[in-house]
């Protein structure tokens, strides 16, 4: 348990730096973007006797922020910002899955001595880790911290 608990919380250290290491960026990018939608908001509403052009916002907001600029803003804060939100941890599994080796002996013991059991979805991760000199190295613990089961 103490090993688990270690190893898990370096890997949470380690996601947090790497957050913590790119929020200039990010905070750069979305002050960016809130300069030109600032500019697309107080663009006058389109009415029955006036119409509003896309050109003249476009050009609007290009006096604020450059177009370039703007498409640059929108990759990173894409680039850091998930698409979904169904796998908020998977930077920490990744970082989880960079220390396997530190435990991967202990693991082997492990298995020796406890007899897991897993859920339908999980068995053919178990099934790789009873295995582990049959696979190259990495690939139980690959397939571990993608698994959809450890997602849930």
């Amino acid at each position: 348990m103490l090993i688990t608990s270690n190893l898990l919380a370096r890997a949470e250290r380690a996601g947090k730096a790497e957050q913590l290491r790119t929020f200039p960026k990010l905070r750069k990018a979305a002050r960016t973007m809130a300069s030109a939608v600032e500019v697309l908001m107080s663009a006058p509403e389109a009415t029955e006797d006036r119409l509003v052009s896309l050109v003249e916002v476009w050009k609007a907001i290009e006096e604020v922020v450059p177009r370039e600029k703007l498409a640059s803003a929108v990759e990173t804060v894409a680039a850091f910002v998930p698409v979904t939100d169904d796998d908020a941890a998977a930077q920490w599994r990744v970082e989880l899955v960079k220390r396997y080796r530190t435990v991967q002996g202990f693991i082997e013991l492990l298995l020796e001595v406890i007899r897991f059991r897993a859920v339908e979805a999980g068995a053919p991760v178990l099934a790789m880790v009873r295995m582990p000199r049959r696979w190259p190295r990495g690939v139980a613990a690959t397939a571990l911290a993608t698994s959809p089961s450890t997602r849930r």
